[in-house]
């Protein structure tokens, strides 16, 4: 009897354990590049004459040489395109992106304070997407280094089907570049991008982010039906609780 009471406290366990799993699950982006292994085909310079970028094998990430270019107009600067996307988007379709990015000692000067983000349909002409200027100012005065996740919020408002996105990464002035004191120069920095992630909900990035983020439950949740997940575990939970008391009891009869 005490092995088959260690028995089934053990399945116990697994069972709470597996109710539980059901509340963590690794988030999938619903479209993702990576560049760990390569630039690969998608991501282009926005303009090749002066948007230099390279491979990092030793950081696994695109590398950006960033730059003060006045003629252009562009401080603490660098432009690139995601090519070829062919993603749906929309207020609830492919949303929000998640960049891991990191800088060197000298780019975390630049201010980050005026992305310009554009996208182009199928057969359509450029526009804005909703992205706010300061989407990634989490990179000034960051740790040299050291990867970030950043989610920047597109804010589509109209549905699409999305080929290109371009992405300019600027200082709002020479004065908040890496280095006021020269408008021509590549004197700012590098920028690495590891990969960008798309996911509708801004549960659903923060979940990528961290497995261990929890959504807060919506309010408007039917509480007869509620969450399966969580009724699921507290079945199993009940289930697997009442089995140990049966066999307790059998233990001491």
């Amino acid at each position: 009897m005490k092995k088959l009471f260690i028995l089934l406290t053990v399945t116990c366990l697994m069972l709470s354990l597996f109710a539980g799993s059901i509340w963590v699950n690794a988030q999938e982006p619903g479209y993702k590049l990576s560049f760990e292994g390569g630039l690969g085909e998608q991501l282009k310079p926005e303009n090749a004459g002066i948007d230099v970028m390279a491979h990092s094998g030793s950081k696994q990430a695109a590398k950006f040489n960033m730059y003060n270019i006045a003629w252009a107009g562009r401080y603490g600067a660098t432009a690139f395109l995601f090519t070829g996307l062919n993603i749906e988007v929309g207020a609830e379709k492919n949303r929000y992106v998640v960049f891991e990015a990191a800088v060197d000692e000298l780019a975390a000067k630049n201010c980050f304070d005026n992305l310009a983000s554009l996208y182009l349909p199928a057969g359509g002409d450029w526009a804005p997407t909703g992205a706010s200027v300061d989407s990634l100012s989490s990179l000034h005065n960051a740790t040299a280094l050291e990867f970030q996740y950043i989610i920047i919020d597109l804010g589509w408002n109209a549905d699409a089907v999305v080929d290109t996105l371009r992405f300019d990464v600027r200082a709002s002035s020479l004065e908040t570049s890496a280095d006021p004191t020269n408008d021509n120069a590549y004197n700012c920095g590098f920028l690495y991008l590891r990969s960008a992630a798309f996911f509708d909900t801004l549960d659903d990035a923060k979940t990528y982010v961290d497995p261990s983020y929890v959504p807060t439950p919506d309010d408007t949740t039917n509480p007869e039906t509620g969450d399966t997940g969580f009724f699921a575990g507290i079945m199993l939970a009940m289930v697997a609780t009442g089995v140990v008391i049966m066999a307790k009891k059998r233990q001491m009869m």
